[in-house]
């Protein structure tokens, strides 16, 4: 008997130390709504895997560009006793006398902002590591119809009065998923809704998540109908979403920290 208490306390042990090592646990905590009055969406937090302390937020450069302002809120959380959270909307510049304070990917839709070196705030991150490159989409053997999970916050919704965002899975819709190089995107069959730009695809094959892309729009069919009274357009969602393979993300979370060393300050 005190055998078998004995192997379910262990077991049970076992299953914390996994949840608190979770793979979906550790990206849900490193992913961020966005806000602005006119661009709100997703972003998720990176830093280089040689510079912990270098905090780089990322999110579709049509999100930015959207904002009419100078200032965006990074919606942070504080972490309490008991496992409770609390909210803490934090301010970030994203331009400066009308310029963007903001890294744009050269060729996609891409934005990286340095953030802030505040002795104040610890900004959680996940390294580049967990940014999947080819070798790794062959080793994990993803192809058409492999489950994905998808963090966001669709319409702005948020999962809780803390500010976590929704989990959501889905499956790649399209084939083929490489060579990464003549398959820059990807199809995922899930319904994406504005606020989703620049929320994290991916698995978690162990304990750490590997993020496979970023998405950055939908898919629908627009059917536009004529009377002798009115014109109106029918928008059909699709339930497909558009990703960009995580290694162009990785492209502009370099670029941006090669441009902020030259400058010695946030790129602009």
């Amino acid at each position: 008997m005190k055998r078998a208490m004995l192997a379910v306390l262990m077991a049970l042990g076992w299953l914390q130390a996994a949840r608190a090592d979770d793979g979906a646990t550790a990206l849900v905590e490193c992913t961020f709504k966005l806000f602005n009055r006119n661009s709100t969406a997703t972003c998720f937090l990176l830093h280089p895997d040689d510079a912990p302390a270098s905090v780089y937020l990322v999110t579709a450069s049509h999100v930015f560009a959207k904002m009419t302002n100078d200032e965006a809120l990074l919606v942070l959380r504080i972490s309490g006793t008991n496992g409770t959270y609390s909210r803490k909307d934090y301010p970030l510049k994203v331009s400066l006398n009308h310029r963007p304070s903001w890294y744009k990917h050269p060729a996609e839709d891409i934005a990286v902002l340095k953030l802030p070196d505040d002795p104040k705030q610890r900004f959680p991150s996940l390294p580049l590591a967990c940014l999947a490159d080819e070798k790794q989409l062959k080793k994990l053997d993803l192809h058409i119809c492999s489950e994905v999970f998808i963090f966001g916050y669709p319409t702005r919704f948020e999962a809780n009065h803390a500010g976590f965002p929704v989990g959501r899975h889905g499956s790649i819709a399209s084939h083929p998923l490489m060579p990464i190089s003549a398959n820059k995107y990807f199809l995922v069959d899930f319904n994406t809704f504005s606020g989703d730009s620049g929320g994290p695809v991916f698995v978690t094959p162990r304990e750490k998540p590997v993020i496979l892309g970023m998405i950055l729009a939908q898919y629908r069919h627009d059917e536009r109908i004529t009377t002798l009274d009115e014109e109106r357009t029918i928008h059909y969602p699709l339930g497909l979403s558009k990703v960009i393979h995580a290694a162009f993300i990785r492209e502009a979370v370099l670029g941006a920290a090669a441009q902020t060393n030259s400058l010695g300050k946030a790129p602009r």
